[in-house]
């Protein structure tokens, strides 16, 4: 069966979102959803979808404009918080309705709240950059893996976030049995950059494969330095049950991790003698590195190159 595509993580005009660090001044993409899903189409993705901060304006303004339109998704993403440790959360949800669009938003304050609704309803919806710390400096472990143990679905490719947080989405995803997902976020119209390839026949097909662990995903981190220390440097994570604790280079006199926690390290190898090696396909159409991680199970060739896998 053909690969069908769709970048799963695109803003429109719709969109307005603060600036960091600049009280009052808000930045809104420029593109209508008209032109981004005219761009879409003209770059090959078979299925179209808007993911507008905290709205679906933009998505059914576009449908009520162009009725016949059978390709188009109605998505969102919804800015939320964990509970205690405050960590900011963004959650994509596609299908949805107005009204259950306003129940999401009455449930902001909480993310285990938006979760358990988007179950009760029925609704696909993935953490996006999870790694992505936009509030906090650390990531506090318990809480954080809380979370993901109620989303079925993880971004494991944002083509604005560094390899470093995409690559560490990926091995939680594996470690956890998530599935797997990605998109560009394009703030500027850069549709398709990063999309989600899936074998089926209908929209429909399309979220019920990515459940079922069918899909693969393609496109460009914004940096490919893995291993840049300004990018791992204070890095606090998570190391669930099956993933491998990272070690990381520290400087000489720096304190260990506090207990409880586990420092990542952007590139480096598992630490000898656990029997067990990090599980990543790193696939950037330039090197798959086969048999470089033992125990990793090499992803079936999907006809897409440079695609993470599910399996």
């Amino acid at each position: 069966m053909r690969y069908r595509k769709m970048d799963m993580h695109v803003h429109s005009c719709y969109s307005v979102e603060p600036l960091p660090n600049l009280s009052g001044i808000t930045f809104s993409p420029k593109e209508t959803p008209e032109e981004l899903y005219r761009r879409a189409k003209e770059r090959g993705m078979d299925f179209v979808t808007i993911t507008d901060h905290d709205t679906i304006e933009g998505c059914l303004a576009f449908l009520a404009r162009n009725p016949g339109v059978r390709d188009f998704v109605v998505g969102e993403e919804v800015s939320t918080e964990l509970p205690v440790s405050k960590l900011t959360v963004h959650l994509n949800v596609y299908g949805h309705t107005l009204r259950q669009h306003e129940e999401l938003q009455k449930r902001r304050g909480n993310a285990f709240d938006v979760a358990a609704y988007c179950r009760e309803q029925g609704l696909y919806f993935a953490w996006n950059h999870p790694f992505y710390r936009e509030n906090l400096p650390t990531i506090e472990e318990s809480e954080f893996m809380r979370f993901v143990d109620q989303v079925p679905v993880l971004e494991v490719r944002n083509g604005g976030r560094m390899k470093v947080l995409n690559v560490l989405a990926e091995e939680v995803a594996v470690a956890r049995g998530k599935a797997m997902q990605g998109g560009s976020d394009t703030h500027t119209g850069n549709i398709g950059e990063v999309y989600t390839a899936v074998p089926c026949a209908t929209v429909e097909g399309f979220f019920a494969g990515i459940l079922q662990r069918d899909s693969r995903v393609v496109g460009r981190h914004s940096t490919n330095r893995a291993g840049d220390p300004r990018a791992t440097r204070g890095w606090d994570g998570p190391g669930g049950p099956g993933l491998p604790h990272l070690p990381r280079r520290r400087s000489r006199g720096a304190p260990r991790p506090a207990a409880g926690r586990v420092r990542w390290g952007g590139n480096a190898a598992a630490r000898p003698g656990t029997g067990r090696e990090r599980c990543r396909w790193d696939r950037d159409g330039r090197d798959a590195r086969p048999g470089r991680f033992a125990g990793c199970p090499a992803p079936r060739s999907p006809g897409v190159p440079g695609a993470v896998g599910s399996r």
